[in-house]
């Protein structure tokens, strides 16, 4: 119940002019149907499997004729999260393909197809997975400590896919000094493994007074080494 009354709000502000949902299609209107879409895809990345919707006649049959321009959106809009890539494709011989989209954040979803003069229709659910890492980023840095002692904030590095998920990653990340006095030593636990695409380092100490700059690298993976700000160390 609840998917229609999301399709029929869609619906009425279409060119059709009446609300309507694909077992209640006006007699002599196509309506669209969903013949393909994937069960789960990762955030960012384009689906293997692209969205298609088929403009279908009455009897039943694609309607090969047809060049309708085809819209999709999200069922349910999350603010500051949109549907990215082509999302109006005109159809192709009755089916419109929708191959480069980007579906945002993790979450499930489904997707309302529209077009003007035609019966629209609602996705099968599909599953925003996070992405692949494209970033390492320092949440949380450091700003001062005393020599030999726990530095605060614990230092805290995240893994995130391109459009800023934590990662679907394993794996670990690493610290070092990037700069600082030449006698200083980083002490504690240096390299520490992800939990939900962030590492938490909670013991790290360095041996001597003056300003440092940390560095993080990701182990194993080829991305950019980040920094953190100046660390005050005091003696």
């Amino acid at each position: 119940m609840h998917h229609r009354l999301i399709l029929t709000t869609v619906l009425a502000t279409s060119l059709l002019g009446c609300q309507a949902t694909e077992e209640t299609a006006p007699s002599g209107l196509d309506r669209l149907v969903f013949v393909s879409t994937p069960a789960s895809v990762q955030a960012g990345v384009a689906p293997a499997t692209p969205v298609q919707v088929a403009v279908i006649r009455a009897d039943g049959s694609v309607n090969a004729n047809s060049q309708a321009a085809v819209s999709l959106a999200p069922a349910t809009v999350l603010v500051g999260d949109t549907l990215r890539g082509a999302t109006i494709v005109q159809a192709v011989a009755g089916i419109a393909t929708f191959p480069a989209l980007d579906f945002g954040r993790p979450r499930t979803l489904q997707l309302v197809a529209t077009s003007p003069r035609t019966v629209g229709a609602l996705s099968a659910d599909i599953v925003v997975l996070p992405g692949p890492p494209a970033v390492v980023r320092v949440t949380q840095a450091p700003t001062a400590g005393s020599a030999n002692s726990p530095l605060v904030p614990a230092l805290r590095v995240a893994l995130l896919d391109a459009r800023g998920n934590p990662a679907a990653v394993t794996g670990a990340v690493q610290v070092t000094i990037a700069a600082g006095p030449p006698t200083g030593l980083l002490n504690g636990t240096a390299i520490t493994s992800l939990v939900n695409g962030v590492a938490t380092f909670a013991d790290l100490r360095l041996s001597a007074p003056g300003v440092y700059v940390l560095q993080a690298a990701a182990v194993g993976l080829a991305l950019p080494i980040v920094t953190t700000g100046a660390v005050a160390v005091a003696p």
